[in-house]
């Protein structure tokens, strides 16, 4: 499905008030301040692979998204003072209607509200 030029599947990530990076092995492909249109290539690698491990250390606040040979590194950003416990670095959709959330209140799974979805 469609939103706003963005493809949803049952599962998908999104991002928010973190940067990320992407890695293909050791080499780093793309991250979250380079140009949108090598963003969109870089990504679309991963709508074949398949999700294998995630990964979250609390301490720095970084997850990591293993995608076999692909791993997405995301982390929270500088400028925290300005942000509270209903922020999310990242929220996680799944397929019933949950989803799994991390941000300054931790890590979290609640019922997706329909306006997150979107």
């Amino acid at each position: 499905m469609r939103s706003r030029g963005h493809l949803h599947g049952q599962w998908h990530l999104w991002i928010y008030l973190s940067y990320w990076a992407l890695f293909h092995g050791d080499r780093q492909l793309v991250d979250s301040n380079a140009d949108r249109k090598l963003i969109s290539v870089s990504i679309r690698r991963l709508e074949e692979s398949e999700l294998t491990s995630i990964d979250f250390d609390r301490r720095t606040r970084t997850t990591a998204f293993t995608f076999g040979d692909f791993r997405l590194v995301v982390s929270a950003t500088e400028d925290q003072d300005s942000m509270d416990d209903r922020d999310h670095y990242w929220m996680f959709f799944v397929p019933n209607n949950e989803v799994l959330t991390v941000g300054p209140a931790g890590i979290k799974m609640e019922q997706a509200d329909a306006s997150q979805h979107a």
